[in-house]
């Protein structure tokens, strides 16, 4: 959550998405100042990786790459 330096309130984002990556470009819709820093759903982001990997580990195929 982010205060805001105005009005004293907060805006709060939440974004959802399912295989570790969103296939918008968030930045399109939102200004950075509402994202976490170095926020990245990219479909090669550093967290998908990993957990497509730990996926492979774990014999779990139903998720593409």
């Amino acid at each position: 959550m982010i205060p805001e330096n105005v009005d004293n309130t907060v805006t709060y984002v939440g974004i959802l998405f399912c295989n570790y990556f969103l296939d918008l470009d968030v930045h399109d819709y939102l200004q950075d100042k509402y994202l976490l820093k170095d926020f990245n759903a990219a479909s090669g982001n550093p967290y998908r990786k990993k957990m497509m990997k730990e996926l492979r580990n774990n014999n779990v195929d139903s998720y593409p790459d």
